[in-house]
């Protein structure tokens, strides 16, 4: 009794047992994690059950595990403050980006439930690796010490690396999670560097340390941690697919199941933009000047390299690929401003952009043959669809007139948004280049719509009927896209809300 009530006193002096409160929506979505994973093998490994395919009913139970947990992140009665010795935060920006997670998960969830079926994949532990990546990335970015940044980012890209090469019968398959592994590991190691040579330098991990540290810092004592915030910048960039660690993007992107490809185009980025977000214009603020030139050049060469590679391309994922790496670009315009309307004008870009592909791909999921031996992968399989089916042909129009930037669609106005901060901060040389990479763009996404009108598939098919999880997810996309300026206040008092954080 004595050993336990010392061994209680000491936990208590560790740790304050109200931290608990504030991660309970973690601790519940990996536990049901682990739940469902139990279920998954017994049913799948008993003879008693004759291995039916319930890979349907585990991303339904996953669904309701992830709207659980967002419910448990709304209704959390601390909202504000440090946990665990100061190496967690939940602030609002916190709350925004979570919630922001979880709901992009969804989305990305519903988009599977009929490819699995398409496919003839009975593979559940991949809706396993998706709920256990998004742990992580909650505490990504709930994150506020370097150690749990790189534990947190390491654990989401091990299930990453599984789920590129999850098609196991396809080479194409296997050779991006090949490819995503050993560059992932690559960059994982460059940034783990950044992070021990900032250590070396102040013998400090967490931010509010870090960032008290470089408060009224003089940069000519030592240039050291410059190649270490370098180096950190470059781990990130990689994730993000910014330009010139984009090399990865194209050949992962075709090669992994399209499905697979939806989550990387949709969730990764959020979480990883929200902690690269906070390291740089909270931790490393009060040096900006020292690390701003490395993201200008970075911006102006995504968006320029996205914009003309696009064009050549003739596979629909390579050309969503390359359409990402100039959509980061507008991205880090936001970043570079290094102001409070720089940080919302990005938040409001990245929603509106995670709208628009989660709309495309369920567009390209939708279009499945009736005997399932023919599947989308060519921009010219899209030929005259107008014809065989004009609701979504109308449907990609709208939401390919948004990525370029027409107005009055929700795509302009994002753009018009954060080129405006932009010139405001006086960064003309990225608004210009932003305007006619913008201009370029339009090419490809005119050409595109072009085919879907008026040039003829190389093979004709007759397409099934659309499911209701994607149906229902296009039809919400569109309507907030097409109707997005007649009411944006909300989007942009919900970006001040996550902005103003970094004021305090």
């Amino acid at each position: 009794m004595d050993l336990l009530k010392l061994t209680t006193i000491s936990f208590h002096l560790i740790f304050n047992p109200l931290d608990f409160i504030v991660i309970y929506p973690e601790i519940f979505m990996i536990n049901a994690t682990f739940v469902l994973l139990i279920y998954g093998v017994i049913m799948t490994t008993t003879s008693t059950y004759h291995n039916p395919l319930i890979i349907r009913n585990i991303s339904m139970l996953a669904i309701y595990v992830l709207i659980f947990t967002g419910l448990l992140l709304s209704f959390n009665p601390i909202t504000n403050g440090l946990i665990f010795r100061n190496i967690f935060v939940i602030d609002n920006f916190v709350f925004f980006f979570k919630i922001f997670v979880l709901l992009s998960t969804v989305c990305a969830l519903l988009l599977k439930f009929d490819f699995y079926k398409q496919e003839n994949l009975n593979q559940f532990e991949s809706i396993i690796l998706v709920l256990l990546a998004t742990s992580s990335m909650l505490f990504l970015i709930a994150s506020h010490d370097l150690i749990i940044m790189y534990l947190s980012v390491e654990l989401q890209a091990l299930a990453f690396y599984i789920l590129a090469a999850s098609k196991r019968n396809s080479e194409f398959s296997t050779e991006a999670g090949l490819k995503y592994f050993i560059l992932g590991a690559f960059s994982s190691g460059i940034l783990l560097f950044g992070c021990s040579m900032l250590y070396g330098f102040t013998g400090l991990t967490n931010f509010s340390g870090l960032a008290k540290f470089f408060f009224g810092f003089n940069l000519m004592d030592s240039n050291q941690f410059l190649f270490g915030i370098l180096f950190i910048a470059v781990g990130f960039l990689f994730k993000l697919t910014a330009f010139p660690f984009h090399i990865w993007v194209p050949d992962v992107y075709e090669g992994a199941p399209t499905s697979v490809t939806s989550y990387f185009s949709i969730v990764p980025k959020i979480a990883v933009f929200a902690i690269f977000t906070k390291l740089f214009l909270f931790v490393f603020f009060e040096i900006f000047d020292s690390w701003q030139p490395i993201f200008v050049y970075c911006s102006a060469g995504s968006m320029i390299l996205g914009s003309i590679a696009a064009i050549f391309q003739k596979k629909i994922k390579r050309l969503l690929a390359f359409s990402s790496i100039g959509h980061m670009g507008y991205l880090l315009i936001g970043v570079c401003c290094g102001t409070l309307d720089g940080i919302m004008s990005t938040i409001v870009y990245l929603m509106i952009y995670t709208l628009i592909i989660i709309n495309i791909f369920a567009s390209i999921l939708a279009l499945k043959s009736e005997d399932n031996s023919f599947r989308i992968k060519y921009i010219e399989d899209f030929g005259l669809l107008s014809k065989s089916n004009p609701l979504l042909a109308i449907n990609m129009t709208l939401v390919l007139f948004s990525m370029a930037g027409i107005p009055p669609l929700a795509g302009f106005c994002s753009k018009f948004y954060i080129f405006f901060i932009a010139i405001k901060s006086s960064h003309y040389f990225l608004s210009i280049i932003g305007i006619l990479a913008s201009v370029i763009s339009c090419y490809f996404y005119i050409r595109f719509i072009k085919i879907i009108y008026f040039d003829k598939p190389k093979k004709w098919a007759v397409f099934q009927s659309m499911d209701r999880e994607k149906s229902l997810l296009l039809s919400i996309s569109l309507l907030i896209i097409i109707f997005f300026f007649c009411y944006p206040s909300l989007l942009f008092i919900l970006a001040h809300k996550a902005a103003i954080t970094f004021c305090f």
